[in-house]
């Protein structure tokens, strides 16, 4: 999936960002729920930069395979609700998912279903930086 590299003049959201932070593309922000965010003036919020690609991980994580009718290989069965939970299959969405955004490499995943709960571990590096970021949490199975 390709990302949106900025080419034309700095904006008062990217004046102050690097060249690599400016790789990591602009979006439109989203809040915890999914929806978009708007400011005091209720126009859409933009996300540049890490947090873009912060937001990207979160969406990546958050959605189910195929519920993006233009971008089907984005998403895991991490949502709660779930009938069944294969700690491997969610292991290679995870991997597939975050792969497929070129933002990221040395993705790293490890998935353990323990009872009622599904415990997840990744590593994601950002492109080109050699910088990782270790993410945890837990979700209801």
């Amino acid at each position: 999936m390709a990302v949106a590299i900025l080419r034309g003049p700095d904006s008062e959201l990217t004046r102050n960002l690097s060249e690599l932070e400016k790789s990591l593309g602009v979006d439109l922000k989203i809040n915890q729920n999914g929806d978009l965010q708007l400011n005091n003036l209720n126009d859409l919020e933009l996300i540049a930069g890490v947090n873009n690609a912060a937001q990207a991980i979160f969406i990546r994580l958050s959605v189910e395979p195929g519920s993006l009718l233009y971008h089907p290989e984005i998403g895991t069965d991490l949502q709660v609700g779930q009938k069944t939970k294969d700690a491997f299959t969610i292991q290679a969405q995870i991997l597939k998912s975050l792969l497929n955004d070129e933002r990221f490499e040395d993705v790293q995943a490890k998935v353990s279903v323990l009872g009622d709960r599904v415990l997840t571990n990744i590593r994601v590096a950002l492109a080109n930086t050699g910088i990782a970021v270790p993410l945890q949490f837990t979700t209801p199975a």
